[in-house]
Protein backbone atom coordinates (compact mmCIF):
# COMPACT_ATOMS: atom_id res chain seq x y z
CA UNK A 1 0.00 0.00 0.00
CA UNK A 2 1.01 3.59 -1.15
CA UNK A 3 2.50 5.77 1.70
CA UNK A 4 0.15 8.78 2.35
CA UNK A 5 1.96 12.42 1.05
CA UNK A 6 2.12 14.27 4.33
CA UNK A 7 1.11 18.21 3.50
CA UNK A 8 4.16 20.20 4.04
CA UNK A 9 4.69 24.23 3.35
CA UNK A 10 8.12 25.47 1.77
CA UNK A 11 9.08 29.16 1.36
CA UNK A 12 11.72 29.65 -1.17
CA UNK A 13 13.35 33.28 0.45
CA UNK A 14 15.31 35.75 -0.57
CA UNK A 15 18.98 35.45 -2.27
CA UNK A 16 20.30 31.60 -3.15
CA UNK A 17 16.80 30.55 -1.16
CA UNK A 18 15.46 29.78 -4.25
CA UNK A 19 18.43 27.82 -5.43
CA UNK A 20 19.14 25.73 -2.04
CA UNK A 21 15.50 25.09 -1.73
CA UNK A 22 14.96 23.38 -5.23
CA UNK A 23 17.96 21.35 -4.39
CA UNK A 24 17.17 20.26 -1.14
CA UNK A 25 13.46 19.37 -3.05
CA UNK A 26 15.38 17.52 -5.52
CA UNK A 27 17.66 15.23 -3.58
CA UNK A 28 13.99 15.07 -1.53
CA UNK A 29 12.42 13.70 -4.35
CA UNK A 30 15.46 11.28 -5.69
CA UNK A 31 15.06 9.71 -1.91
CA UNK A 32 11.23 8.76 -2.26
CA UNK A 33 10.31 11.61 0.37
CA UNK A 34 6.02 10.77 1.18
CA UNK A 35 5.41 14.69 1.13
CA UNK A 36 2.81 16.86 -0.67
CA UNK A 37 4.31 20.62 -1.30
CA UNK A 38 2.45 23.64 -0.37
CA UNK A 39 4.26 26.87 -1.30
CA UNK A 40 4.25 30.26 0.59
CA UNK A 41 6.23 33.45 -0.15
CA UNK A 42 7.52 35.29 2.63
CA UNK A 43 10.47 38.16 2.70
CA UNK A 44 11.57 40.62 0.46
CA UNK A 45 9.27 41.10 -1.63
CA UNK A 46 6.28 40.82 0.29
CA UNK A 47 7.76 43.49 2.46
CA UNK A 48 8.37 45.81 -0.37
CA UNK A 49 4.40 45.56 -0.86
CA UNK A 50 3.92 47.46 2.62
CA UNK A 51 3.34 43.97 4.58
CA UNK A 52 5.58 45.03 7.73
CA UNK A 53 5.78 41.19 8.59
CA UNK A 54 6.94 40.11 5.41
CA UNK A 55 3.74 37.87 5.06
CA UNK A 56 0.31 37.82 3.16
CA UNK A 57 -2.47 36.63 5.66
CA UNK A 58 -3.45 34.14 3.22
CA UNK A 59 -0.51 32.03 3.84
CA UNK A 60 -1.12 31.60 7.64
CA UNK A 61 -3.85 29.44 6.80
CA UNK A 62 -1.36 27.32 4.76
CA UNK A 63 1.15 27.14 7.55
CA UNK A 64 -2.07 26.64 9.95
CA UNK A 65 -2.71 23.98 7.93
CA UNK A 66 0.02 22.17 7.54
CA UNK A 67 1.59 23.37 10.59
CA UNK A 68 5.71 22.54 9.36
CA UNK A 69 7.50 24.85 7.42
CA UNK A 70 10.74 24.46 5.89
CA UNK A 71 12.56 28.32 5.14
CA UNK A 72 15.43 29.41 3.19
CA UNK A 73 16.82 32.48 4.42
CA UNK A 74 15.30 36.11 3.82
CA UNK A 75 16.44 39.53 3.29
CA UNK A 76 14.09 42.03 5.90
CA UNK A 77 14.84 45.64 4.16
CA UNK A 78 15.02 49.33 5.81
CA UNK A 79 11.92 51.31 5.88
CA UNK A 80 11.34 52.45 2.17
CA UNK A 81 10.03 55.73 4.00
CA UNK A 82 12.52 57.79 6.70
CA UNK A 83 10.59 57.47 10.06
CA UNK A 84 8.07 54.95 9.12
CA UNK A 85 7.89 51.50 11.63
CA UNK A 86 10.59 49.18 10.81
CA UNK A 87 9.77 45.40 9.27
CA UNK A 88 9.43 42.72 11.85
CA UNK A 89 11.34 39.61 11.34
CA UNK A 90 8.88 37.02 9.97
CA UNK A 91 10.38 34.60 12.45
CA UNK A 92 9.38 36.44 15.14
CA UNK A 93 6.39 36.67 13.81
CA UNK A 94 5.65 33.04 13.19
CA UNK A 95 6.87 32.11 17.39
CA UNK A 96 4.22 34.61 18.64
CA UNK A 97 1.65 33.17 15.94
CA UNK A 98 2.23 29.30 16.69
CA UNK A 99 3.10 29.61 19.93
CA UNK A 100 7.17 29.06 19.86
CA UNK A 101 8.54 31.05 22.64
CA UNK A 102 8.57 28.93 24.77
CA UNK A 103 10.21 26.62 21.80
CA UNK A 104 12.64 23.31 21.94
CA UNK A 105 15.33 24.92 19.50
CA UNK A 106 17.96 22.86 18.20
CA UNK A 107 21.10 23.34 15.58
CA UNK A 108 22.16 20.46 13.75
CA UNK A 109 25.73 19.83 11.87
CA UNK A 110 26.69 16.57 10.58
CA UNK A 111 29.31 18.08 9.06
CA UNK A 112 31.95 19.10 10.62
CA UNK A 113 34.67 21.52 9.24
CA UNK A 114 35.68 24.30 10.83
CA UNK A 115 35.07 28.05 10.30
CA UNK A 116 32.23 26.90 7.81
CA UNK A 117 29.15 29.04 8.26
CA UNK A 118 27.47 27.60 5.52
CA UNK A 119 26.35 24.10 7.29
CA UNK A 120 23.80 23.88 9.94
CA UNK A 121 20.33 24.34 10.01
CA UNK A 122 17.76 25.09 12.82
CA UNK A 123 14.66 23.30 14.34
CA UNK A 124 12.17 25.37 16.34
CA UNK A 125 9.65 22.85 17.33
CA UNK A 126 6.43 23.92 19.66
CA UNK A 127 3.20 20.95 20.62
CA UNK A 128 1.38 22.52 17.07
CA UNK A 129 4.22 23.29 14.71
CA UNK A 130 7.67 22.77 13.77
CA UNK A 131 9.67 25.31 11.13
CA UNK A 132 13.27 24.41 10.07
CA UNK A 133 15.47 26.66 8.17
CA UNK A 134 19.04 27.52 7.43
CA UNK A 135 21.58 29.40 10.18
CA UNK A 136 23.19 30.84 7.25
CA UNK A 137 22.00 34.40 5.65
CA UNK A 138 20.33 34.88 2.18
CA UNK A 139 23.76 35.96 0.75
CA UNK A 140 22.40 37.92 -2.52
CA UNK A 141 25.62 38.63 -3.71
CA UNK A 142 26.42 35.49 -5.13
CA UNK A 143 22.65 34.45 -5.92
CA UNK A 144 21.93 33.06 -9.50
CA UNK A 145 25.96 31.68 -9.39
CA UNK A 146 25.82 28.45 -8.89
CA UNK A 147 27.98 28.52 -6.25
CA UNK A 148 26.42 28.07 -3.08
CA UNK A 149 26.35 25.36 -0.17
CA UNK A 150 23.08 23.49 -0.03
CA UNK A 151 24.41 21.43 2.61
CA UNK A 152 22.20 23.68 5.60
CA UNK A 153 19.01 23.40 4.19
CA UNK A 154 19.68 19.63 3.00
CA UNK A 155 20.15 19.17 6.88
CA UNK A 156 16.64 21.25 7.62
CA UNK A 157 15.37 18.36 5.42
CA UNK A 158 16.55 15.61 6.86
CA UNK A 159 15.15 17.15 10.50
CA UNK A 160 11.90 17.87 9.39
CA UNK A 161 11.67 14.15 8.04
CA UNK A 162 12.46 12.65 11.31
CA UNK A 163 9.73 15.12 12.79
CA UNK A 164 7.22 14.18 10.24
CA UNK A 165 8.14 10.42 10.84
CA UNK A 166 10.22 9.63 7.88
CA UNK A 167 13.27 8.05 9.20
CA UNK A 168 14.43 5.76 6.81
CA UNK A 169 14.40 8.34 4.43
CA UNK A 170 16.18 10.78 6.54
CA UNK A 171 19.12 8.49 6.89
CA UNK A 172 19.59 8.06 3.25
CA UNK A 173 19.48 12.05 2.84
CA UNK A 174 22.02 12.02 5.55
CA UNK A 175 24.51 9.08 4.58
CA UNK A 176 24.33 10.51 1.11
CA UNK A 177 25.14 13.73 2.34
CA UNK A 178 27.89 12.49 4.75
CA UNK A 179 29.77 10.51 2.12
CA UNK A 180 29.59 13.75 -0.71
CA UNK A 181 31.60 15.37 2.38
CA UNK A 182 33.94 12.54 2.78
CA UNK A 183 34.31 12.25 -0.61
CA UNK A 184 35.86 15.68 -1.23
CA UNK A 185 33.54 16.86 -3.27
CA UNK A 186 33.08 20.44 -2.11
CA UNK A 187 31.65 23.74 -2.89
CA UNK A 188 33.57 27.09 -2.81
CA UNK A 189 32.84 27.91 0.68
CA UNK A 190 34.31 24.71 2.41
CA UNK A 191 36.40 23.90 -0.88
CA UNK A 192 40.33 23.16 0.47
CA UNK A 193 43.28 22.56 -1.67
CA UNK A 194 45.03 20.27 1.00
CA UNK A 195 41.49 17.92 1.68
CA UNK A 196 38.83 18.49 -1.01
CA UNK A 197 39.01 16.55 -4.14
CA UNK A 198 36.80 18.21 -6.61
CA UNK A 199 35.32 21.86 -6.32
CA UNK A 200 31.89 21.84 -7.53
CA UNK A 201 29.21 24.13 -7.98
CA UNK A 202 25.61 23.75 -6.80
CA UNK A 203 23.92 21.83 -9.11
CA UNK A 204 26.64 20.00 -9.42
CA UNK A 205 26.91 18.58 -5.63
CA UNK A 206 23.02 18.51 -6.08
CA UNK A 207 23.83 15.44 -8.91
CA UNK A 208 26.77 14.04 -6.99
CA UNK A 209 24.50 13.39 -3.59
CA UNK A 210 21.54 11.99 -5.76
CA UNK A 211 24.25 9.68 -7.21
CA UNK A 212 25.08 8.46 -3.58
CA UNK A 213 21.66 8.13 -2.48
Amino acid sequence: MEKENTPITIAYGDGIGSEIMESALTILREAGASIKIETIEIGQRIYNMGARHGILPSAWDTLSRNKVLLKSPIIIPAPMIPGMPDYEDINKIIYKKFNLSTENQSIYTIIDIPDSEWLSASATIGEDFALFETTHDSAPEIAGKNIANPSAIIQASIMLLRHINQPDTALLIENALKRIIKDGIHTADIYNRKTSKKKVGLDEFTEELIARL
